[in-house]
C-alpha cells in the first residue's frame, strides 16, 4: 500500500511543472532534484517580484543554484492560502485524521531519508552522518506529535458560585502561524515547528532560510504530493529576513510567530509582535557553560566536549563554547580534548570519515577568524587550530584556547563557530559564579560523579 502511495505521489509530481536543481548522492552520481521556487497553496511559483537569491555550496565556495526570494506580496498570497485551509478542509479535519496524515508523512520521510540527508549536507555542509541522524530525529518528531494529536482535550467543571451552571474549556487552533527557521538546522527546525503546528490543527507560512532552503522546499514538496494533504496548510517562502521575515512578523492576520535565530532579531520580533498582541516563541543565542568538576570521568567529559563543541562546525545555539574546568582536572581534561581534536577529520560532507564540515559562508568564516584573532591578542593560549583550512570552501580548523578568562570578548559573545575557550576555576561556588556571569542562559552541562555536587550545581546554574 505504501509503495502505491509513493507511485501516486510520483505521478502527481510528473504532472506539475516547477523549477528545480539536481544534486548528487554520496556516490557522486546526480540522482535527485529539489524545487527552487516558493511553495504557495500547493504549487511552486516564482516570487511576484521575480527576485532570486544565490545558494552556495559551503564545501566548495561556489554558487550552485538560485531560489525565488519572497517579498511582502508573496507572504500575503501564502497567508491567504493558509487562512483558506484553516477555515476549510484542514480546519474541518478531526484529530484522528490529522494523526493519520502525520504518520503517513513520517513513512514518506523514512523512505526518502538518504535523499534528504544528501540534500541537507550539500546545502548546509554538515557531514552525511550528522544529516542522517537529523533525519531520524525528524521522523521521530512527526510520530511523537502524531501521537499527541488525539490527546488534546478540554475540561468541564461546575461554576463555584452557581451550582446550576456548567463551564467547559475547548482547546482550538491559534490559526495561521508564522514560522522563521535558521540556516544551521534547516530541515530539523522545519520539522520541529511543523509537527506541533499540524498536531494542533494550525496552518503556517514558513520563512525558510534563503542560504539553505533546499531541504525545506523538498520537504514541502513531499507533503504536498502526499495523498490526503490539503493545499495551503504548509507554505514555504524562502527570502531575506528584512523582506519576507518582516512581512510575516508585521502581518495582522498571522496569530503566532515561532522564531529560531539571533538574539538581536528575536528582540526585534518580540517588540514588533506587541503591536498585534501575537503569541511569540523564541529560541535565541547561547554561550553555554560546560562545567567539569575535579571528580568527573575525564575521558567521558572530553569526548562529549569534542562531540558537542565541534558538532555542526560549532554553528548551533547550544554549543558548549565556554568550558569551565576545576583546577585539579584541568590539565587532564585539556590533554584529552586536544588529543581528540588533533585527530578530527575535517572535510566535505561526501568525503570518507568527515566529522566537521565548513562554515556556512565566507562572512561566517571571516567573523570566526576575527574572534580567533581577538583570542590570540588577549592573552589566551592557542593550543590547536586558529587558522583556515587550505582548500576550497569555508573551512576553519577546530580551535581551542586555554588560560581563558570569562571577561574576555570571546568568552562573552556568541562566536557561532568551532572555537572553544577553557576556563579554570577552584571551588564549586566559583564555577557556578562564572557559569552565571553571562548574558545568555539557553542551556548548560555539568560533569561530576557526586550527586551532591550535581544537585547544587544544576540548581544554582541559571540556565535552561
Amino acid at each position: 500500500m505504501f509503495a502505491n502511495r509513493l507511485q501516486k505521489a510520483s505521478a502527481i509530481a510528473g504532472r506539475r511543472s516547477f523549477s528545480s536543481v539536481a544534486f548528487a548522492g554520496l556516490d557522486g552520481k546526480v540522482q535527485y532534484k529539489a524545487p527552487t521556487q516558493l511553495l504557495i497553496n500547493g504549487e511552486f511559483v516564482d516570487a511576484v517580484s521575480g527576485k532570486t537569491v544565490d545558494v552556495t555550496n559551503p564545501s566548495t565556495g561556489k554558487v550552485f543554484t538560485q531560489v525565488a526570494s519572497a517579498g511582502a506580496a508573496d507572504v500575503e498570497k501564502a497567508f491567504q492560502a493558509a487562512q483558506a485551509a484553516q477555515d476549510g478542509a484542514w480546519g474541518d479535519k478531526l484529530p484522528a485524521e490529522r494523526a493519520l496524515l502525520m504518520n503517513r508523512f513520517a513513512d514518506i520521510l523514512e523512505a526518502h531519508t538518504e535523499e534528504l540527508a544528501c540534500l541537507e549536507s550539500t546545502d548546509n555542509g554538515k557531514s552525511i552522518d550528522a544529516s542522517r541522524g537529523e533525519m531520524g530525529f525528524a521522523i521521530s518528531c512527526f510520530r511523537y506529535y502524531a501521537g499527541l494529536t488525539q490527546s488534546i482535550d478540554g475540561k468541564a467543571f461546575e461554576c463555584s458560585h452557581n451550582p446550576n451552571q456548567l463551564n467547559y474549556i475547548r482547546r482550538e487552533p491559534i490559526g495561521v502561524c508564522g514560522i522563521i527557521t535558521p540556516w544551521n538546522f534547516p530541515f530539523l527546525m522545519t520539522t520541529w515547528k511543523m509537527a506541533p503546528l499540524l498536531a494542533a490543527g494550525c496552518t503556517g507560512v514558513f520563512k525558510i532560510p534563503e542560504n539553505t532552503p533546499l531541504s525545506s522546499l523538498r520537504f514541502g514538496q513531499l507533503w504536498t504530493e502526499m495523498e490526503g494533504s490539503v493545499p495551503g496548510v504548509i507554505n514555504m517562502v524562502p527570502g531575506l529576513g528584512s523582506e519576507a521575515g518582516e512581512a510575516i512578523v508585521d502581518h495582522p492576520g498571522i496569530r503566532k510567530i515561532a522564531f529560531t535565530g539571533s538574539t538581536a532579531v528575536g528582540k526585534s520580533i518580540m517588540a514588533k509582535s506587541a503591536a498585534h498582541v501575537k503569541r511569540v516563541t523564541l529560541e535565541l543565542g547561547g554561550k553555554s557553560p560546560f562545567v567539569v568538576f575535579d571528580d568527573a570521568d575525564l575521558d567521558k567529559a572530553a569526548l562529549h566536549a569534542y562531540q558537542q563543541g565541534f558538532r555542526n562546525s560549532g554553528q548551533f545555539c547550544v554549543q558548549p563554547s565556554r568550558m569551565l574546568v576545576q583546577e585539579n582536572a584541568y590539565d587532564g581534561f585539556v590533554d584529552r580534548l586536544v588529543a581528540l581534536t588533533r585527530e578530527m577529520p575535517v572535510g566535505a560532507w561526501n568525503e570518507k570519515g568527515t566529522f566537521m564540515g565548513p562554515q556556512i559562508s565566507q562572512a561566517a568564516a571571516d567573523k570566526i577568524m576575527s574572534y580567533i584573532d581577538i583570542g590570540k591578542k588577549s592573552g589566551d593560549k592557542l593550543v590547536i587550530g586558529g587558522e583556515r583550512v587550505d582548500r576550497d570552501g569555508f573551512f576553519v580548523k577546530p580551535t581551542i584556547f586555554t588560560n581563558a578568562d570569562n571577561s574576555m570578548r570571546q568568552c562573552r559573545e556568541e562566536i557561532f563557530g568551532p572555537v572553544l575557550n577553557i576556563i579554570k576555576f577552584k571551588t564549586i561556588e566559583e564555577g557556578i559564579a562564572i557559569a552565571n556571569d553571562s548574558d545568555y542562559g539557553l542551556t548548560g552541562a555539568v560533569y561530576t560523579k557526586s550527586w551532591n555536587t550535581a544537585h547544587i550545581a544544576t540548581k544554582k546554574i541559571q540556565t535552561g
